[in-house]
Parts: C-alpha cells; structure tokens; sequence
C-alpha cells in the first residue's frame, strides 16, 4: 500500500471481536531524524501514540493514518498554519505509533473504542457521551411495570437476558422519541398514565381516564394487575412487530365492517390512525432488542470490496470480505449460512455487560446517523437466506460513495483545538497530555 510495510500483529489486548488488533508500527526517533512515515498506511484508521514506557498519549483516527502522524509529530512551529494548532509537543513524548486501518467511519468507530477502553481505561468514557442509543423497557413480572426509556448505559443494570421478564424495544433515535413512543403506547392500549397511582392498587382512587372510558383502572381495583400485565404485554409485542400488529387491526377491522359493526371497525380504524405516529424515520429500527439481529456491509479497505459484519446486541463480529459485484449463487449461500450460525451463538450469554452496552451504543448511533453507518444491514430472521445477502449488497453497492470521495472522520479532542486535513473532516481523539507538553 503506497509503500507501507505492514509489520503483522502488534498488539491485542484481549477484544472479544478483536477490534483492538493494531497492525502497523513506526518508531520515532529523537529529533532531527525523521521518523520513515511510510511504515504507516495512507488509509483510513486509528493510531495510538505511545511514549517511551509503552503507555499511550494520544489516540485517534482519521482518513489518512500517514499524515495524521506527520501533523501530530511535526514541529511546534509548524502547527499553527491557518490559525489553528496545536501546543503539545508530541515529538518530545512519543517514541512509537501503533495503527490500525479501516474500510469505513464505522468500523474505524469500533476499532476506536475497543482500544481507548484497553488502553485508556480510566478516560475512555469521555468518548461515550456521543454514543449512546435509547430504549424503552418494561418489566412485565414487577409488581406494577411500567414503561421507562433507557439509554444504553443503563442497560446492564437490567439485567436484561433474551428470555427473561424484562422487555427492553429500540433502538429509538434519542431519547425524546424514546419518550413518545412510550406515550404512544400507553394511548393505543390505554396503559396507566400515572404509575404513583397504580402502586397504591387496589385502592387507589382512579384518575379522570377511567371516568373518560380511557383506563380500566387497575388502580382502584376494576382490573386484576394480571389482565393489565396482559395488556402491557400485548403493547410492547405490536411495538416489536408494527406490520404483523397492523395487519392483526385491519383484518379485526374488515371483519366488523363485514359484520355491520361499524363501532368497532371505528375503533380498529382508530388504532391504525393514531399508529402512524410510529412511522416516523426515529423509529425506523424498532424491535425487540431479544431479536436484534443484524448484518451489515461496511465499505472495504480495497477498492471493489465489501466486508460484512454481524451485530447484535452482545457486539460486532466481522464475518467475510466480499467483492461487490461478483458473488454468486453458491457464495451466497455460504454467506447466508454463516450469518444465521454467527447470529445464535450469544444467544444464552449472561445479561449485559457494560462494554457490550458501549458497544451497542456506538452500533445505534451510528444506525440512525448514515453518514457514519454501515452502508447496509438487514434483519437476521428464520427466513433469512441468499435472497436477503443480495439484496444486502445490491443497496450497499448503491450506498459506496465513489471513489476520491475525501476520506471521512470526526474529532473528539480533550485538551487541544481541532487541525484542518485535506483528507478528513476532523480526527476522533483521546489524550493524556496538557496544552503545555508533556508531565515533568
């Protein structure tokens, strides 16, 4: 690659989809002699700066790994053109960069965050706060459940499991459209609109809905707190399945018209209306997170290639590198199978650990932002098959920008002012160091 000498493995520090792999070193010698930048790859990635102990004072990415180290490592007095720079000395600290390339802003994204959290764990989560999808859960055996938004950090005290009480349902595009679907619910299936009165059942006072027809009032005792879980169920079980739910209402609908019962065709016509509500572009991922299943075609690192990963909830596993254009029956097939094999084996995994909900944060960010997802994904569901992989690469091949489209990254900075790059929109950045230099 444009010279590059890739030196294998350098380091893995124990990634369960090894996304902290770094294939790249150069070392930096003490100035003046120039560090041979060449052993670094003029592509996509993330490098890690390390000082003379080993330990790293900077990780970032951007589209062009090369010149990233050029413009980190180059003199004080160089890094002011344009008006911007930066004041740290890296050349005085850093004796090595490690790096890593990526085929696109998404898989660079994950490489990012599996190594700030190896590498720097006690200031990785200043990098989280971008990352973070959102959730509505529900715990169907409490003694009065309730619908609650969740953002991804509070997933693992959960204690979620796929088939265990708690109904969780996302992604959702944020919070605030966490928050309406869960007012939407509770209005399609007439759900308790105040839970500090439903913890006092079954002798509470009902609220005005029950009086509007609005709540069979589980709080004054009218419904069992049995029939109202049901209820609760069948709620978060349309939000999962919004077609099948529908077509459940239309066919209930037809047959009351067919039946001159012309109420309950209102009714039903009724629910249908007040549903479109959940058509909206934040819902667009909605599911059961127990069948968050997803494969993905990401751009590759060569020109004409695709690589294809399988995401759910537990993590993002890579599976193949595929040519975009020439993928036949029989490939398909295999890639079919594979996918559906690599979506069961977590499926008995304990609940939720809290780099899996990191992990998935950065998945539903980016799912809901296209300028930093995959190209493409599709639901891994019992019909999955060949059919689906085709299609799945067809949109993806549409997707892939063309090619000399400027190389994308992001910034996220702890001490220093953003540097323009030709080939990049900012770097994405952690660093252990001050605007003054390096520790005494």
């Amino acid at each position: 690659m444009d010279g590059a000498d890739r030196e294998g493995p350098v380091a893995s520090s124990g990634d369960p989809d090894g996304w902290d792999r770094l294939d790249w070193s150069m070392d930096v010698p003490a100035a003046p002699a120039e560090p041979e930048y060449r052993r670094l790859p003029p592509s996509r990635g993330v490098a890690v700066f390390r000082a003379a102990d080993g330990r790293p004072v900077l990780i970032a990415t951007s589209g062009d790994v090369r010149d990233l180290a050029r413009r980190r490592l180059a003199p004080a007095s160089e890094k002011g053109a344009g008006g911007v720079g930066r004041h740290t000395d890296y050349r005085a600290v850093v004796t090595r960069v490690d790096a890593a390339t990526a085929g696109s802003v998404f898989e660079c994204d994950l490489r990012y965050l599996a190594l700030a959290r190896c590498l720097l764990p006690g200031t990785y989560r200043a990098a989280l706060d971008r990352w973070q999808g959102w959730f509505v859960a529900a715990d169907i055996a409490s003694t009065f459940p309730e619908i609650c938004k969740r953002g991804t950090p509070q997933l693992p005290a959960l204690r979620w499991t796929p088939d265990g009480p708690i109904r969780v349902l996302g992604p959702i595009a944020d919070k605030h459209a966490a928050g309406r679907l869960g007012e939407i619910l509770i209005d399609l299936f007439d759900l308790c609109r105040y839970h500090h009165i439903l913890v006092k059942a079954p002798v509470a006072t009902a609220c005005a809905y029950k009086e509007m027809g609005k709540c069979p009032a589980p709080c004054d005792g009218s419904e069992t707190m049995d029939s109202y879980r049901d209820r609760l169920r069948r709620a978060l079980d349309a939000a999962a399945d919004l077609p099948g739910w529908r077509a459940t209402i239309r066919s209930r609908m037809s047959d009351a018209a067919a039946a001159l019962d012309f109420e309950a065709a209102a009714r039903a016509k009724s629910l249908l209306d007040r549903s479109a509500a959940l058509d909206g572009p934040a819902f667009s991922r909605l599911g059961d997170l127990a069948a968050f299943r997803l494969l993905a075609a990401m751009g590759g690192e060569s020109p004409g290639w695709l690589r294809l990963a399988m995401i759910t909830p537990r993590g993002v596993r890579l599976l193949a590198d595929v040519r975009a254009e020439s993928a036949d029956g029989p490939s398909l097939e295999l890639l079919a199978a594979g996918a559906a094999a690599a979506a069961g084996d977590r499926a008995e995994n304990p609940p939720l650990s809290t780099h899996d909900a990191e992990t998935l944060g950065l998945v539903c960010s980016a799912l809901y932002s296209p300028r930093s997802g995959p190209l493409a994904v599709r639901p891994i569901t019992p019909a999955f098959g060949p059919a689906d992989i085709e299609s799945l690469l067809h949109e993806a091949r549409s997707a892939r920008p063309a090619r000399g489209t400027p190389r994308k990254s992001r910034s996220l900075g702890s001490s220093q002012a953003e540097v323009p790059d030709a080939n990049a929109e900012g770097d994405r950045t952690l660093d252990t160091l001050d605007s003054q230099g390096p520790p005494s």
